[in-house]
């Protein structure tokens, strides 16, 4: 199956589609022109599978192409943004 990630900048929300079916979701906010990713969510039927990294790395890539910065409450990502850097 395909996965495809969406990015609703209305909602500041990527959602994480696998064959035609919603597996996951990432929300976060904006401050002084920083995104801080607050959630990271992914469906039990589709855990195990690194789908949260997915939506994480989707959201680094947009805020590259954006070109604002980007830091994370989420523990999960955080920890992937800190692998990112060390």
């Amino acid at each position: 199956m395909t996965n495809a990630v969406q990015h609703f900048p209305e909602t500041r929300t990527f959602i994480l589609s696998v064959g035609r079916e919603q597996a996951g979701h990432l929300n976060y906010e904006i401050s002084d022109g920083i995104w801080n990713i607050t959630h990271t969510v992914v469906d039990p039927a589709f855990r195990g599978q690194g789908l949260a990294k997915v939506l994480v790395e989707a959201a680094i890539e947009e805020a590259k192409k954006h070109q604002v910065g980007l830091t994370a409450s989420c523990d999960y990502a955080a920890a992937v943004l800190a692998k990112r850097k060390a």
